[in-house]
């Protein structure tokens, strides 16, 4: 795997937010989750996929290893990339003749940007000479989701594919299309926003430029925000600690339980809590959660290293075992239990029952099968998804 900017298109939107992070973070080493190896999984069957003019089925039970961790492509992988090939793919021929496919196209953005090091790699875009420039970017996270809709990394994208580094010049492109593909995460499978060049320019130039060289100031000040969430240096922000203690504080100073240091206090019941409280806790969130989880990485790492923590030690987790060789195991037990070796099969899930129906060109009713049923979560008021308004029976003694 590369070697990432640190003013690249992934962190910019934190960039912007947090100018003092690029401080705080450049000599942290980068480290992945399990969440994000897969998503790298995703992208590579997708990248197979419209290079080899195939479909994701086609890899279905083809390994993909990402650093230490081996993902096999199963049917979710399979029917959440395909949503995004296919549209690319039809985007592609819909724009010919003359459209061109990028896939993984590696840029910089030296042109309106020397000497700070701005770079990125799109998953595909699609150019019409002298019309439309599509550029299409998949996720395949399903916790957070992500709009299209002013989006910094698509916009640092869209930027880099504008510029024709040979002629060294803005190609003629009249409107510009990006689109995030996120299948598997809740609300609509695609979003898409739509620019004008001339417009996007202005955005790199006004917003994206002066936000980038303000990184580079050794007193870049900090701001905490959503963009804290993936953030490395989120265990030892100062900014973080700060805001979480007043927004504390504020949420709690009703009930004055802000223990001081080496004292304990207890919390209040959530029914003691008033809406307004309950606000402001529900606001302090965002910034708590990812803090408390990167104490708790920081100290597991430090303390597989040795240091110690007074109070705490290390335990061994639950053991457990895994097949060495899946097809050794199938070779020497299959004779002796027969299909006893495997599970139970597991009915297909609506989506994908769908789409092996399709496959067959498959007419008949089969719509009073399944019900669609949907949960409610909850999000704040900024949230791009409608609000949803519960209905309430309210029930009076006679």
């Amino acid at each position: 795997m590369g070697q990432h900017s640190m003013l690249g298109a992934s962190v910019m939107a934190r960039r912007l937010g947090c100018p003092g992070s690029l401080r705080m973070c450049r000599d942290i080493p980068s480290e992945s989750s399990v969440y994000a190896r897969e998503g790298t999984a995703a992208h590579t069957l997708g990248e197979k996929c419209l290079r080899e003019n195939k479909v994701p089925e086609e890899y279905m039970g083809v390994s993909i290893q990402v650093e230490e961790d081996t993902f096999i492509v199963d049917e979710d992988m399979a029917e959440a990339v395909g949503y995004y090939v296919a549209d690319v793919r039809n985007d592609h021929e819909r724009l010919q003749p003359g459209a061109k496919l990028h896939v993984e196209k590696s840029f910089n953005l030296d042109w309106f940007a020397p000497g700070l090091n701005m770079y990125g790699t799109n998953d595909a875009c699609i150019e019409q000479f002298m019309g439309l420039l599509v550029v299409d970017d998949y996720k395949h996270g399903k916790g957070v989701l992500v709009s299209a809709e002013d989006n910094v990394q698509l916009k640092y994208y869209a930027l880099g594919a504008l510029w024709d580094p040979l002629m060294k010049e803005a190609k003629p492109f009249t409107k510009i299309i990006c689109k995030i593909w996120q299948p598997r995460a809740p609300g609509d499978k695609c979003t898409e926003a739509i620019y004008k060049p001339k417009d996007l320019a202005e955005w790199g130039y006004d917003v994206l430029l002066p936000g980038a060289k303000a990184c580079l100031d050794p007193d870049a000040p900090l701001h905490a925000g959503d963009w804290c969430q993936f953030c490395p240096a989120t265990h030892t922000c100062p900014e973080i600690r700060r805001q979480t203690f007043e927004a504390s504080k504020i949420a709690f100073e009703e009930h004055s339980i802000i223990p001081s240091v080496g004292s304990v206090a207890e919390l209040p019941s959530v029914e003691e809590l008033t809406p307004e409280e309950t606000s402001k806790v529900l606001s302090v969130l965002p910034l708590i959660e990812p803090w408390i989880k990167a104490v708790k990485a920081h100290a597991l790492d430090n303390m597989q290293r040795g240091k110690k923590y007074p109070g705490f030690k290390l335990v061994r987790g639950r053991a457990s075992r895994k097949w060495i060789d899946e097809a050794e195991a199938i070779a020497q037990l299959e004779g002796v239990l027969g299909d006893g070796i495997y599970a139970p099969q597991k009915l297909k899930s609506v989506a994908q029952m769908e789409k092996a129906l399709k496959k067959i060109k498959h007419e008949g009713a089969w719509g009073d099968l399944f019900e669609v049923t949907r949960g409610v979560a909850l999000a704040s008021e900024s949230d791009r998804r409608e609000e949803y308004i519960p209905s309430i029976e309210i029930f009076k003694e006679e």
